[in-house]
């Protein structure tokens, strides 16, 4: 006899709300560490106040319809854990007052900053990752937010 693997993961909503404000720290600390120059902070605050109000929201929710189990689905979550990494290895930084930015990735492979600020090589790949990536992020972690507090109860 075959055993069917569950594609959801049942869990309390107290406990996903302690995972969610635990996984929403440690996705800053990471998006802090893989910025640069000037951007860490305009973004580490925009990244403070999503992650803040998602908390808010998400908890008031559940508070205001008293929903005991959350079902969350694992494809989803291994989806947005994805995003997030290409996220964070595209992860946006400048040079502060010199002209320049750079994605983390090419950083790291070209032996650090200097390429991109010192020479006034600017990456190509950079400025549309500030803008795809963080809506990307955005809407896979929305629509994993929304799809839990939609999903019903499942049987064992």
């Amino acid at each position: 006899m075959k055993k069917e693997i569950s594609i959801h993961w049942q869990i309390s909503s107290w406990n996903y709300i302690v995972l969610l404000l635990a996984y929403s720290w440690i996705s800053l600390q990471l998006f802090i560490f893989t910025s640069g120059g000037w951007s860490v902070l305009f973004y580490g605050i925009i990244v403070k106040y999503f992650y803040i109000s998602i908390f808010v929201i998400f908890s008031a929710i559940l508070l205001i319809r008293r929903q005991k189990v959350i079902s969350v689905d694992k494809r989803l979550l291994i989806f947005l854990f994805s995003i997030q990494i290409a996220y964070l290895m595209l992860n946006f930084g400048d040079c502060g007052d010199n002209p320049g930015r750079y994605t983390f990735v090419e950083s790291q492979l070209s032996g650090g900053t200097n390429m991109f600020c010192n020479h006034k090589n600017s990456s190509q790949i950079a400025i549309y990752s500030m803008v795809i990536m963080p809506i990307a992020y955005s809407i896979s972690f929305l629509l994993l937010i929304i799809k839990s507090l939609l999903s019903k109860k499942l049987k064992p």
